[in-house]
């Protein structure tokens, strides 16, 4: 018929030289809705190539000129109807747009995902997938069935999205939602949305599946991508929701390097998803990776973190606040309740925080010295050798005589007496070092650890003093060089 008659490259060559000319468009349209008519619910693919052909030859610019000039907008509505009848999806995709003008207007969603519906073809007229043709037609006659819609609408491109995530062959197009099956269809479900930059709700369950199911490396394919569009908004939001993070974070089977690549995604977005795989890890080298990337963040995250004290388990409690050792603590909170806790190592960090540079330092470093953990008391006697407070050196002398048992503590607070010598500390030292003997005369104690150090602290800080001459004379006559080094200088 006429559609056979006309070459496509020669109509387009003389289309181009007559490009106003509303009679030849009138002409050539009437020729192209004659093809259309004629191969409509055909197999003539020779008519529908010249047509297809004609259409590739025009090129947008004249495609447009001719349906604006050689019909009306009833006229255009009804090609744009035979075309996607008739012709592949590109053709198809030319002829929409050609269509439109400022009056009619087409879903931009829509048409970018039918774009990218033939960039999958490989040709203007290899099928995409199984069923897309299909799908194809029945969406753009529902698109000119509201041809001033302007607004996304998930209903006209979720059967495209469910279309082209499934597998080529006859699996059924729903995607699963449990085990390992899941995996593999909202993946590609995903990457739709990705590749086209929306997020419909086909969409956004396709990411919650795929992030609850799908192997950390899978997951790190799609964070690499590092788009702005609207499913990569919705791929973040879906990472970073505890209940999806929080299970990738405290697997062990899940590589580090491949968790530091997440985390380094999500930025502070991942920081609540640290968080709570932090309060129920229950791996040790998986906690230590989380204090780590959380350690990371900086003072940033010390609000959040004093946000989630209260009420937690003691090992919980514990954690927080070494992290807030580390990243500081924020402006107006004090650390000090934590000291009173009956857990003694949420007390230990509690005295850690106090005793780093806090304004609440002294009266740390003196509660401290007097807890009933040996080790926190130890940790505040080191601490004061380099800045004894007042009340602690006064309370020195007691806690000797009622709190330290071990060699170690009362070394250390033998040592603390010289930080503020006086009398009564002189007094104390004197009593260490000197026993009654027979007949009441006084002789050097039994070495010790704490002797050797009383007569270092009494020859530092009274060396002279007349109360102590007879002592000296004594320890430098003794048999035992250690003893004969405290009071000559070359003991500790």
């Amino acid at each position: 018929g006429a559609a056979g008659s006309i070459d496509p490259e020669a109509m387009a060559a003389a289309i181009g030289q007559r490009a106003d000319d509303a009679s030849v468009a009138r002409a050539v349209f009437g020729w192209m809705m004659e093809a259309g008519y004629a191969i409509e619910g055909t197999a003539e693919a020779p008519a529908s190539q010249k047509v297809e052909d004609l259409i590739g030859a025009l090129g947008p610019e004249k495609l447009y000129q001719l349906l604006q000039k050689g019909t009306d907008d009833s006229g255009r509505k009804a090609f744009a109807l035979a075309s996607a009848r008739s012709l592949p999806v590109a053709a198809t995709i030319e002829v929409l747009r050609a269509a439109e003008d400022e009056k009619n207007q087409l879903s931009h969603s829509m048409l970018r995902m039918l774009r990218k519906m033939a960039s999958h073809s490989g040709g203007h007229s290899a099928p995409v997938l199984p069923g897309a043709d299909a799908a194809l037609r029945d969406s753009v006659r529902q698109l000119l069935c509201e041809w001033t819609a302007t607004e996304e609408d998930d209903l006209k491109y979720r059967q495209f999205l469910e279309l082209l995530s499934k597998p080529r062959g006859n699996r059924p197009s729903a995607v699963p939602v449990d085990g390992e099956r899941a995996a593999p269809a909202s993946m590609r479900l995903v990457h739709m949305g990705l590749e086209l930059g929306i997020a419909p709700p086909s969409v956004l369950r396709g990411i919650e599946d795929f992030v609850r199911v799908a192997p950390l490396a899978d997951v790190i394919v799609l964070v690499e991508r590092g788009g702005e569009g609207p499913a990569d908004e919705a791929l973040r939001a879906g990472l970073v929701k505890p209940a999806n993070l929080g299970p990738l974070l405290r697997d062990e089977g899940e590589a580090e390097d491949q968790l530091d690549q997440l985390m380094d995604f999500l930025g502070m977005a991942g920081l609540e998803g640290l968080l709570e795989a932090l309060e129920v890890s229950e791996n040790a080298s998986r906690r230590r990776w989380l204090l780590k990337r959380l350690e990371s963040f900086g003072g940033e995250i010390a609000p959040a973190l004093v946000a989630r004290l209260p009420d937690q388990p003691w090992f919980v409690t514990r954690n927080l606040l070494g992290l807030l050792g580390t990243v500081g603590l924020p402006p107006g909170f004090t650390v000090m309740p934590y000291t009173d806790d009956p857990n003694a190592k949420v007390r230990w960090e509690a005295y850690k925080i106090l005793m780093g540079g806090s304004i609440e330092r002294a009266e740390g470093v003196s509660k401290a010295a007097s807890d009933p953990d040996d080790g926190i008391a130890r940790l505040a006697l080191s601490a004061a050798l380099e800045d004894c407070p007042a009340e602690l050196s006064e309370a020195l002398p007691s806690l000797l005589r009622t709190r330290y048992r071990g060699h170690d503590l009362r070394v250390l607070a033998i040592k603390l007496l010289a930080t503020r010598p006086t009398p009564a500390s002189r007094h104390w030292l004197l009593g260490q070092v000197e026993v009654k003997g027979w007949f009441g005369r006084k002789r050097l104690a039994r070495k010790s650890p704490e002797l050797l150090a009383c007569l270092s602290v009494l020859r530092e800080h009274w060396p002279d003093h007349p109360e102590l001459a007879a002592l000296f004379r004594k320890a430098r006559e003794s048999r035992d060089q250690e003893i004969r080094d405290a009071v000559s200088g070359g003991g500790t």
